[in-house]
């Protein structure tokens, strides 16, 4: 039986994924986005860094260029600002990595609680830790997802509190 679109089902996808970065999991992270926008509402959290600072600029545009495309982009792009560290070349790479990376994920869950949704989805490390001990001192109801893409046990025990967890193989299911 196949699914029906349900665009009253409304999912934030919460993507440390700035529109400025030269990686691949960028491009992955926005078709992702689009395909899961045929199925649902789907707005696309990503920061605003700065090296890419969206306010004046078209964020669809952006986006379409990156991905390459002309036909329309089926979501919403919210960029989050954040105390973003990166610029600061003369604090030590990991601090300044942790600290925006965990900045970046309590600002995007601070504004993903104000909306209404029914699923807060992500792949982002730093904001599966942030949502699993929330959920696991019950301080939100919100169903939360998230997609792994490697195995540690850290990872395990956190995600015990996360309501759905996707993988992306099936040995990691069996570690899992």
């Amino acid at each position: 039986m196949k699914r029906k679109n349900n665009k009253n089902f409304k999912i934030i996808f919460i993507a440390n994924a700035p529109l400025s970065s030269k990686k691949i999991s960028t491009y992955q992270t926005l078709c992702q986005a689009q395909s899961l926008s045929k199925k649902c509402k789907l707005i696309l959290f990503i920061p605003n860094r700065h090296d890419l600072i969206i306010k004046g600029k078209d964020i669809y545009l952006e986006a379409y260029s990156l991905l390459g495309i002309e036909k329309k982009i089926n979501f919403e792009i919210k960029t989050i600002n954040y105390l973003d560290l990166f610029k600061h070349q003369w604090i030590n790479h990991h601090l300044r990595f942790a600290i925006s990376n965990f900045m970046f994920a309590y600002s995007a869950i601070k504004d993903a609680l104000k909306l209404k949704n029914e699923l807060i989805y992500t792949r982002d490390f730093y904001t599966m830790i942030i949502l699993s001990t929330l959920k696991f001192l019950k301080l939100i109801k919100n169903k939360v997802a998230f997609e792994s893409h490697q195995f540690n046990k850290i990872r395990k025990i956190l995600t015990k509190n996360i309501d759905f967890l996707v993988l992306i193989n099936s040995y990691q299911k069996k570690l899992y």
